[in-house]
């Protein structure tokens, strides 16, 4: 005969009771939330490190530039966000993409969650996830590139 635990019986009686009230459905749904945000950070860290481009911050990025005389393409992005990751899938992850980036101009990348992020969002107006943008190598604005999966649209737009 097996016999069942009385405090595992209260224990099981009153998750039910905490899992049907509100605020039970509410920590059931913040649960929930962070799972999918911590899957999609980690499948946006998959797709960014298939890229095989180089995390430079922004004053990396100028440091760089400054000394090589090239200009930068400075991407603002967030690990999490799905239309990041299918740029890094589609369009980053491009051979002739990433020659592009790697030969003649200096490459950042800004995450959402790094400090250069919010002076970034401020100095450049972006509005959301990914914004590209083309600076000199001091940080001036040059142009707001258009967000594109079109290999040839990218180049064009960066190149002119």
């Amino acid at each position: 005969m097996s016999s069942t635990n009385p405090h595992t019986v209260k224990l099981w009686h009153w998750l039910k009771k905490f899992a049907n009230s509100w605020l039970g459905f509410a920590c059931i749904l913040l649960v929930v939330y962070q799972g999918i945000r911590f899957g999609q950070g980690y499948l946006g860290r998959q797709a960014f490190d298939a890229t095989g481009l180089p995390r430079h911050s922004l004053q990396q990025a100028q440091q760089i530039a400054a000394e090589k005389q090239q200009l930068i393409v400075a991407e603002l992005s967030a690990y999490w966000c799905s239309t990041c990751q299918t740029l890094d899938k589609e369009l980053l992850s491009q051979p002739e993409i990433k020659a592009l980036l790697t030969q003649r101009y200096v490459y950042a990348r800004i995450d959402e969650t790094s400090p250069e992020a919010e002076v970034f969002t401020q100095r450049y107006g972006a509005q959301g996830y990914p914004t590209l943008v083309l600076l000199d190598s001091s940080g001036q604005l040059l142009k707001i590139l258009p967000l594109t999966l079109d290999v040839a649209t990218f180049m064009q737009s960066i190149t002119q």
